[in-house]
């Protein structure tokens, strides 16, 4: 399970979400102690109840645009049997927080997010998250505010640190570094509780006509954008593409927005006309993302700032492009500039310069229209995929190639196709198993890549179940032999002398007898009447299925006397057959 720790304690771990997190999020809060302390409350129950289900629950109700919302309770308090004067390791406290609520008979099974509120022990940290699974884990160091419960809150949804790209000679000129937590506008940076950026949102599948779109500068123009915390119609952000990263072929995009101090940005009042600023809520702020990457870094829109002439520092709580002030990107000659802006809406200003009519190629979008098969070990199962290449209009087709990751033993096809941009294409791919694949589900990775730049690929994850193949079936037939003394009717227990598995469901079909009828009962046994035609002997063939095999044998009937009496007979066994029914 992958972790992220708050005041940079862990190394970045990039996860990007597959789907739209959304939802009531069923949420429980252990309040936790040490053996130092086991009186001490880093809260009360009714604080914590109120920050976590009042608090933060409104920040992500408003962040989401009411489409994710956290419902539980406070499970109660706990001691960890673990000592305050060293850092624990989070996923051992939980795991005994965990073993305690259990016995206590808290039902853990019916939540899907645990937040363990503790007293200070000697790590760092404000606090550590899991950022993939489920359920996932949230442990907050000591008596922390809301923020930071808000923040890895936001890791287990599958957001990472809102960073800085900070440079000493201008926003992407000189000596650069990344800062961290060096986004002071987001959440999940580590400053204030402000809203995600558009690319987090996008990311949490929040970004809708409804909520406010992120427009697309896919030309030169002028792009209005609303108020990033209530858009008043208008996108919450544009982003502008800057080419493909030329490590990874990635879509590169700057995305700008318009903050200001309202709702859970009103912190951002408090900024301004202090250590030099103006009013922060002038300008525009603009992050650089790859896509395909949950990484993002804020720039610094104003390098030449006073504050950085007197302390030799970007201020990154006032890094906002001002109204009249542009921008070229060096590597794309993208140029934006922000023409206007009055407290509701901002005007924006794009050329896209020689990134106009450029080539900008992005990974190719990979979907399974059918992602699980069933099969024996060893059988050969289809799957059904889509490819979709996301490159620009401008870009050539692209060649892809379609294949699977396999383990040992594994089998599959490959593909090749070609596709235009925009175009899509479903392809068949058929996967066998190895024959010695034990019982289980089988992750199989699928990846498109160019044949032309192999660091330009998309996949998707399929899934071959491999299900124990039947066992051999204990099924035997044996032949019946009949003695009646009279022409009449006889029931015979075919089944009596027959080999069948103890518990086996086994169903008995019966042929035509040359000088008689013959039919099944419901009980399994064979009734057979003699016709005019019958002499001395006649004789007919069934058959015993169980649903995996069959077998058949042959039942013999003898007149042993010329006697002519009507009336059924019935026999319970026969001679002849040598099995035994088991």
């Amino acid at each position: 399970m992958m972790v992220m720790s708050a005041m940079g304690l862990a190394a970045m771990v990039p996860v990007a979400a597959n789907a739209a997190v959304t939802g009531a999020q069923k949420t429980l809060v252990f309040l936790v102690n040490f053996q130092e302390n086991p009186n001490d409350l880093p809260m009360s129950v009714s604080e914590a109840d109120a920050m976590v289900f009042g608090t933060v629950n409104d920040f992500y109700r408003a962040a989401s645009d009411n489409q994710l919302w956290l419902t539980g309770t406070v499970a109660g308090v706990f001691t960890a049997p673990m000592s305050n004067q060293v850092c624990n390791n989070a996923n051992t406290l939980a795991q005994s927080i965990n073993e305690q609520a259990i016995a206590a008979g808290v039902p853990l099974n019916q939540y899907d997010r645990y937040v363990y509120l503790t007293t200070k022990d000697a790590c760092q940290s404000e606090g550590s998250a899991t950022l993939t699974g489920l359920p996932s884990r949230a442990v907050i160091n000591g008596p922390q505010p809301a923020r930071v419960v808000a923040h890895e809150f936001g890791h287990n949804l599958g957001l990472e640190h809102a960073g800085a790209w900070d440079c000493d000679a201008g926003t992407l000129a000189g000596n650069c570094r990344v800062i961290e937590y060096g986004d002071s506008y987001s959440t999940m940076g580590n400053s204030d509780m402000g809203y995600f950026g558009a690319e987090q949102k996008e990311q949490l599948g929040w970004v809708s006509a409804a909520s406010g779109a992120v427009a697309v500068a896919a030309e030169d123009g002028v792009y209005t954008l609303g108020a990033y915390e209530q858009s008043n119609g208008q996108p919450i952000a544009v982003k502008i593409p800057r080419g493909a990263d030329p490590v990874t072929g990635k879509q590169r995009w700057f995305y700008i927005e318009y903050r200001q101090s309202l709702a859970h940005d009103s912190f951002l009042a408090a900024r301004s006309y202090t250590l030099y600023r103006g009013d922060v809520t002038e300008g525009v702020l603009v992050r650089m993302v790859t896509e395909g990457e949950p990484r993002s870094r804020v720039l610094h829109m104003k390098p030449d700032a006073y504050f950085k002439q007197r302390y030799g520092m970007n201020d990154w709580k006032d890094p906002a492009m001002a109204i009249g002030d542009s921008f070229t990107d060096p590597d794309s000659g993208v140029t934006f500039s922000l023409l206007s802006a009055n407290g509701n809406t901002a005007d924006i200003s794009v050329q896209l310069g020689s990134a106009a009519g450029q080539c900008l190629k992005a990974a190719p979008t990979v979907t399974a229209v059918q992602s699980v098969a069933s099969g024996n070990a060893g059988d050969t199962v289809q799957y059904s995929v889509r490819i979709e290449n996301r490159d620009s209009a401008d870009c050539a087709a692209t060649d892809y190639r379609v294949a699977a990751s396999l383990l040992s033993g594994w089998q599959a096809n490959t593909a090749t196709v070609t596709l235009a941009p925009g175009a899509s294409q479903q392809v068949t791919l058929a996967v066998t198993s190895a024959g010695n694949s034990a019982d289980g589900n089988y992750n199989v990775p699928v990846t498109a890549t160019s044949l032309a730049d192999t660091s330009v690929k998309g996949s998707t994850n399929l899934t071959y179940q491999v299900i124990a193949a039947p066992a051999a079936s204990e099924l035997v037939a044996n032949n019946d032999l009949v003695n009646i003394s009279s022409k009449q009717a006889v029931t015979i227990a075919v089944k009596a002398n027959d080999v069948i598995a103890q518990g086996a469901s086994v169903t008995v079909q019966v042929s035509a007898a040359a000088k008689g009828s013959v039919e099944v009962l419901s009980d399994g046994s064979v009734r057979y009447t003699p016709a005019k035609a019958f002499k001395t002997s006649d004789s007919f063939s069934y058959t015993l299925f169980d649903g995996i095999s069959s077998s058949s044998a042959t039942v013999t009937v003898t007149l042993s006397s010329s006697t002519t009496d009507t009336g059924d007979t019935s026999t319970g066994g026969s001679t002849g057959g040598k099995g035994k029914n088991r």
